[in-house]
């Protein structure tokens, strides 16, 4: 099945879903994307960063609907090719139970590196994104790596 751009989101949702291992999520997603730019190498590949974790594991649940809030809202504007980490990871528990210490926190640093190196164009910033390491992390990334940088409408 061929992904186009009426179904890419949803594909990685499903793709992402379908992984037991942090390997297996990123081989599926990279391969999901390498398969988009293989059909059409001129598309854009908008990823949103946002707050997940930074407000402390009270406000996770609520920062992951504010985030797909955010995506949603780009994804209309833009016509999809538009994901964010709460498309890969959207349960609150994995969060809480994965993202707690600091030598889990430098896997998720490559991972998020392997996934932007990997044919992202565009990385939008949500709402209140300084407040988060990881996106400040990703913007900085994104800014070295030549990946288009545009902030919260």
């Amino acid at each position: 099945m061929s992904v186009n751009q009426y179904n890419f989101r949803g594909r990685l949702q499903d793709v992402a879903k379908g992984t037991i291992t942090l390997n297996q999520k990123l081989s599926a997603i990279t391969t999901l994307i390498s398969s988009v730019l293989k059909q059409d190498s001129t598309l854009r590949i908008r990823y949103v960063a946002g707050r997940v974790t930074s407000d402390g594991q009270d406000f996770i649940s609520q920062n992951l609907i504010k985030l797909n809030i955010y995506t949603d809202k780009l994804e209309n504007m833009y016509g999809q090719y538009v994901f964010s980490a709460a498309d890969v990871f959207p349960d609150e528990t994995y969060w809480k139970k994965n993202i707690t210490t600091k030598e889990l926190k430098y896997i998720y640093i490559d991972f998020w590196q392997k996934i932007l190196k990997n044919g992202i164009t565009d990385m939008y910033m949500s709402p209140g994104w300084e407040t988060s390491n990881g996106a400040t992390f990703e913007h900085e990334f994104a800014q070295k790596n030549g990946i288009e940088v545009h902030y919260p409408i």
